[in-house]
């Protein structure tokens, strides 16, 4: 079995081969790829490395980043915001959820680490994304996603 960890909970993680939802603990030995997933209502929504790059998927909807035909970015709104994913200028998802914030210097900002979304849309702009999620060996766990 090979384990793609919770985004927000490491406590939990997703066979990579069926998207079923387990319970990690230290006594078992698993094979993890490196990325991260959130469980968004009922819909496990991700990012993979592969050899080829990052990998976005929607549950087994499955989307290459190392490509310019994706964008995503967030519209913020007072108490929510809305992650768009659009793919050869097609809006594929629009996810509206509940604002996750911190304060800083007087204002209010996104938390980009405990929020998936905000996190992702900032990642994607920088180089060391890309570099992180692309793997370097054929044998990797993850290979199975090119």
């Amino acid at each position: 079995m090979i384990i793609l960890r919770n985004f927000g909970d490491l406590s939990k993680g997703i066979d990579v081969s069926t998207y079923e939802e387990i319970e990690l603990s230290k006594e078992h030995k698993q094979q993890y790829c490196r990325g991260f997933y959130i469980d968004y209502q009922e819909n496990k929504i991700g990012i993979i490395a592969t050899v080829n790059g990052p990998l976005f998927f929607y549950n087994d909807n499955l989307f290459p980043l190392q490509n310019s035909n994706f964008d995503c970015y967030i519209q913020q709104y007072r108490d929510k915001n809305i992650f768009y994913f659009s793919w050869n200028g097609t809006i594929k998802y629009k996810i509206s959820y509940y604002r996750l914030l911190y304060r800083e210097g007087g204002k209010w900002e996104d938390d980009r680490v405990n929020d998936f979304f905000a996190w992702l849309s900032n990642a994607v702009k920088k180089k060391k994304f890309y570099a992180f999620y692309t793997l370097h060996e054929q044998s990797s766990a993850c290979r199975e996603f090119v």
